[in-house]
């Protein structure tokens, strides 16, 4: 996903134990866009049940308005990969 036709990633912002977070620019501007990753081999039982543990909760989180909690965007559920598109929040 590192040039989509919506966003396109700018930098790495971090890394955490479901995958990196990066800053990308969106249509609307900036934007912070997280991929899925698992520590099993892609396709294993394991593998899939964590990447629908991330899916899921990106979904139920998208449904979420409230002052301090960063709003989802997106979800992508692409073939072989998954992301969670967020609102950019620079730090104060």
């Amino acid at each position: 996903m590192a040039d989509s036709e919506d966003y396109r990633i700018t930098r790495q912002l971090g890394t955490g134990l479901a995958g990196p977070t990066f800053y990308a620019e969106g249509p609307s501007g900036g934007v912070a866009i997280r991929q899925f990753r698992s520590t099993a081999p892609p396709g294993s039982s394991v593998w899939l049940r964590d990447r629908e543990h991330f899916l899921n909760g990106a979904r139920a989180a998208s449904g979420l308005a409230q002052p301090r909690i960063v709003r989802i965007l997106d979800v992508i559920d692409e073939e072989d990969e998954a992301y969670v598109v967020m609102e950019w929040v620079s730090s104060p």
